[in-house]
């Protein structure tokens, strides 16, 4: 997970329209979220806004389409029921709110993992503000960073409302730890340690292990100039620094890879001169002396 930039004050226009202000009218009078179809939230146009806003990566898991199947529009509190509250009718009347939908993969989203799911710490929301629909209509109860819906203080983390460095660690072996009881619940409730999503990081933890690799085989083989060292080693630390880019799959897992390279990289090197050869070259990347 990584933060994303949404304007709630920005939303797709279509949302807005009035034979959807009549179906929300509807659904509200009849406290049923099961009403809704996927075209009244996830037409062409919100779904081609959240994979641009999005990266079109999950915003849980940050697999793009070809790990995970089709991403899909989400509803971050459910729109129909809430497992942890059998009372609860879900949050009906935010089914077609635009800081209520989120792009999310099937294998993060599915009854198996979010589904339904939506623990709180706080009193929990049961119905929308009185008269939401008259005399106009007032997004401001709705959005999910305003007062009533905040200080329901959810566990599973936003991607658009945290800071998942805040809340999240990893393992050196690319397995996901919570800081936070938020952090916890969310690695919990979306399978983020499911085995495919651990072993696509560690893949990449690979790919950028062997360019480390390569140079300091290069440098033991032909004792190669400074310069020509360097430039093996800058072009590995070019492609790390790349992968904590917003665009790149699993940006958090690069990030931390970047930020703790040593825990990250220096273990899986033998040679302890070559451990502080590419420690001393990862300082002098950071300055950019490199």
């Amino acid at each position: 997970m990584i933060s994303v930039i949404k304007k709630y004050d920005t939303l797709p226009s279509i949302l807005l329209k009035q034979n959807r202000m009549n179906k929300l009218a509807t659904i509200i009078a009849a406290k049923d979220g099961d009403l809704y179809k996927s075209g009244d939230y996830a037409p062409k146009s919100v779904k081609n806004k959240l994979e641009e806003i999005y990266h079109k990566k999950c915003g849980y898991c940050e697999s793009k389409i070809k790990h995970a199947a089709a991403l899909q529009v989400e509803h971050y509190r459910p729109k129909a029921k809430v497992i942890e509250d059998k009372i609860h009718q879900g949050y009906y009347w935010l089914g077609m709110e635009w800081s209520n939908l989120l792009l999310a993969c099937p294998s993060c989203n599915n009854q198996g993992a979010k589904g339904n799911k939506f623990p709180i710490q706080g009193n929990r929301v049961y119905n929308p503000i009185p008269n939401l629909l008259e005399p106009f209509f007032e997004r401001n109860t709705l959005l999910a960073n305003n007062l009533p819906l905040i200080a329901e203080r959810p566990l599973l983390l936003n991607p658009e409302l945290c800071n998942p460095r805040i809340h999240f660690y990893f393992d050196e072996d690319a397995t996901l730890y919570g800081k936070t009881a938020e952090g916890r619940e969310t690695i919990n409730i979306c399978k983020l340690n499911r085995d495919d999503l651990v072993g696509n990081r560690q893949n990449k933890q690979l790919e950028l292990l062997s360019l480390f690799e390569i140079a300091l085989e290069a440098n033991r083989r032909y004792t190669l100039q400074d310069g020509a060292f360097n430039f093996l080693l800058s072009k590995a630390f070019r492609k790390l620094e790349k992968s904590m880019h917003p665009q790149q799959e699993y940006a958090l897992w690069g990030w931390y890879m970047f930020t703790y390279f040593s825990k990250c990289f220096l273990a899986a090197i033998d040679n302890k001169a070559e451990r502080q050869i590419l420690l001393a070259a990862y300082k002098q990347y950071q300055k950019g002396t490199l």
